[in-house]
């Protein structure tokens, strides 16, 4: 059996913690190593993160000085030793299948992807998918430019080579659109499934609902553009016309956004 590696970034969120982990304990594929990385946490979720622990030797706790989630991403990549890998939030949780489905569907290509339902505590939920299908690298980069879920870590599975010495950048709102593109524009085989195996916790203190974190996230947004596009110009120089033309209009758009933060 080969082994997953799933990384789960952890700060402030003793309320949700349990759950999330209790459901990667119920994965139906049981050959894992969760790997919990303590962002130095304010509240009770390092005890929470020792105490489970003991409790199962697939589990590892990471304690570090606080850096973000991206810091902790990394310092979970460094140490995991899986031949795939899988990044759950840990305000989130997961379908029992959800290692199963996505190692099923992955077979001999680099990433895996299914869909996900966004939930809240009063119980509204709604589901998300992507058009199922298998691409190459570069054809699902060009689903970047029609759908912002493409550049989502935590629905997905990467084999651990296509991720490489890929890393997160560290001290910032967002991470994972820094992240996705640059592996996924080196994969062979993507492989998309409309299956619902992620639940994604809509929730009002989370950092992209927190109006302080805004005007950081715009900033954050406008340089991974701009990163992105020069990315695409240099390893597919025949997606230029359409990356540039997705910057602009993005810009356009975030500037309009801009109204409503900046007096």
């Amino acid at each position: 059996m080969v082994k997953v590696s799933i990384i789960v970034p952890v700060y402030g969120v003793e309320a949700y913690l349990n759950e999330c982990i209790d459901s990667l304990l119920a994965q139906s594929y049981t050959h894992l190593e969760i790997i919990l990385v303590d962002d130095d946490s304010p509240d009770r979720c390092p005890t929470i993160c020792n105490t489970y622990a003991t409790q199962d030797a697939r589990i590892i706790t990471i304690h570090k000085k606080n850096g973000g989630a991206g810091s902790a991403r990394n310092v979970g990549l460094d140490c995991a030793t899986g031949d795939y890998i899988c990044f759950v939030d840990s305000d989130d949780k997961v379908d029992k299948d959800y290692v199963l489905h996505l190692l099923r569907t992955i077979k001999d290509g680099d990433v895996a992807v299914c869909g996900y339902t966004q939930y809240k505590k009063d119980g509204c939920v709604k589901q998300n998918i992507e058009p199922e299908g298998v691409y190459t690298g570069k054809s699902y980069l060009s689903q970047f430019l029609l759908s912002w879920h493409c550049s989502l870590i935590w629905n997905k599975i990467f084999r651990r080579e296509a991720i490489g010495d890929i890393r997160f950048p560290e001290n910032r709102k967002i991470d994972d659109e820094f992240f996705t593109y640059k592996v996924i524009a080196k994969c062979h085989k993507v492989t998309v499934i409309h299956t619902p195996l992620y639940y994604y916790r809509l929730r009002c203190s989370s950092v992209m609902n927190n109006p302080a974190s805004q005007s950081k996230i715009l900033l954050d947004r406008v340089e991974y553009l701009a990163q992105r596009f020069l990315f695409v110009k240099d390893v597919f120089p025949d997606l230029e016309q359409l990356f540039l033309r997705d910057l602009l209009d993005n810009y356009v758009r975030i500037w309009r956004s801009c109204k409503n933060i900046i007096p």
